[in-house]
């Protein structure tokens, strides 16, 4: 009989942020801008990020598709 709690554990993977910081920034700011039950269109999420991350002195290398999936 296949143990499905035995390998459950090794598939799992853990994925953190580059920027962490920017990341929690981010999230923030897209709480508060959903909060005020306002759209937001899917090239405004890396435009966003990309002016925090000018702001907070970060490069950012990341892949345009990536962040579209934010």
């Amino acid at each position: 009989m296949f143990e499905r709690s035995k390998f459950q554990t090794e598939r799992k993977q853990t994925r953190t942020a580059q920027n962490e910081d920017l990341e929690t920034i981010l999230l923030v700011w897209f709480k508060a801008v959903r909060s005020q039950n306002a759209s937001i269109s899917g090239h405004l999420i890396p435009q966003s990020s990309n002016g925090l991350a000018k702001q907070m002195g970060i490069t950012l290398s990341a892949n345009p598709i990536l962040l579209e999936r934010f």
